[in-house]
């Protein structure tokens, strides 16, 4: 059983960081099933408890330290690591939002 833990500042910026580089990138290909590897954009509790954005918060835990001592430019950089992670996993991993 997977308990969702509330994300802390740094990973909170960290992963608006990732939003805001995904945005520009997200195609326009309808999706009917999420995988278990895709994160699914936006707000709230299903979006939250999906496994995929249960794996991006385990991955960005893992990088606040480095974050929070990262310059700006490194921030940034951290960002595109993770979202690369994400689209490194198999099935690769897709950033979704419902229309």
């Amino acid at each position: 059983h997977l308990h969702t833990h509330p994300p802390t500042h740094l990973m909170c910026v960290c992963l608006q960081l990732i939003s805001k580089k995904v945005r520009k990138e997200m195609s326009e290909d309808r999706i009917i099933e999420p995988t278990e590897n895709d994160i699914l954009m936006g707000r709230g509790g299903k979006n939250n408890q999906h496994v995929g954005n249960e794996k991006l918060r385990h991955f960005a835990r893992g990088r606040c330290d480095d974050y929070r001592k990262a310059f700006k430019k490194r921030k940034s950089s951290i960002s595109r690591e993770l979202v690369q992670q994400v689209r490194d996993m198999n099935p690769p991993g897709r950033f979704l939002k419902k229309d």
